[in-house]
């Protein structure tokens, strides 16, 4: 698959001018402005809408339409005469109509970075309220060659005390994996997890770089420009199968960015004397 300049060049030739690409976000911000960016480094046509209801009457079948976000996706999903697709959404948020990217690195290559990046921590905890993805996450440690532990923790109060009780009974060297929780990862749990963790010379890793903030050693990353090239790219391939079988109502799977990566804080590595190391997606 063409990705990239090449994908926006081919289909500037094929149009006989610079390919119009309007996103359409939830709002303004810094991971619009990053994806819209690469867009038009690429050489595309870029115009930027906050979803609105004014987005149905002024769509049209020559442009290609991304949703930033799960709210401009809702509003993308009603408009089956464009190209479209969405990145910048949840995979529980992803419309079942038209192509997604989602936020979501996959836990089989977050299990598997991990392994790569702390040698010798045989152990992954990861400290939950629901247990949607343990099957997921099973699956993913035994392909990595990981331990897994899961924390049950029913209220955020539990959160640390149970972490910490997992540590402590831990055989072996760990690293603590925090996943998506409403209950067991709140901006009221994050800071005395990772702090107690830390005192415990235990990397902390977080499901977006925000964890880098408050003291995470590693956090799953993703480049928005890179989200927006590979939804335009879906975008493009689901308008093409759409004409060929003609129908324009098929089901799509939410697909992970493939820019998914995880970032290390190598330096507060070496401070706390937990060794870290490079590798494919770290």
């Amino acid at each position: 698959m063409l990705a990239g300049p090449l994908l926006v060049a081919a289909v500037s030739v094929a149009h006989a001018a610079p390919v119009h690409v309007v996103v359409v976000a939830d709002a303004p911000g810094k991971l619009v402005d990053e994806a819209v960016a690469g867009l038009v480094k690429d050489g595309a046509r870029v115009d930027v809408r906050i979803v609105s209801s004014q987005l149905v009457d002024g769509a049209d079948g020559d442009t290609i339409y991304l949703a930033a976000g799960a709210q401009s996706a809702r509003a993308l999903s009603a408009l089956a005469h464009v190209k479209r697709a969405a990145f910048l959404v949840k995979a529980s948020d992803a419309p079942t109509t038209m192509p997604s990217v989602t936020l979501d690195a996959p836990l089989a290559s977050q299990l598997r970075w991990l392994k790569i990046a702390f040698p010798g921590r045989a152990r992954v905890i990861v400290p939950r309220s629901k247990r949607d993805d343990d099957g997921a996450l099973k699956d993913a440690a035994v392909k990595a060659g990981l331990t897994l532990v899961l924390v049950d923790v029913r209220s955020p109060g539990e959160a640390v005390p149970a972490v910490d009780d997992a540590l402590k009974k831990a055989r072996g060297a760990a690293v603590i994996l925090l996943v998506p929780d409403a209950v067991a990862v709140t901006p009221d749990t994050v800071a005395p997890l990772v702090q107690d963790a830390l005192s415990l010379r235990t990397p902390v890793v977080g499901f977006s770089t925000y964890f880098l903030k408050v003291g995470a050693i590693g956090a799953v990353s993703v480049d928005y420009a890179a989200m927006a090239r590979q939804a335009l790219a879906l975008a493009l391939s689901s308008a093409t199968s759409a004409t060929s079988s003609s129908s324009s109502s098929m089901s799509t799977s939410p697909v992970a960015p493939e820019s998914g990566h995880l970032v290390v804080d190598g330096r507060l590595a070496e401070r706390l004397g937990v060794a870290v190391r490079d590798g494919a997606g770290v």
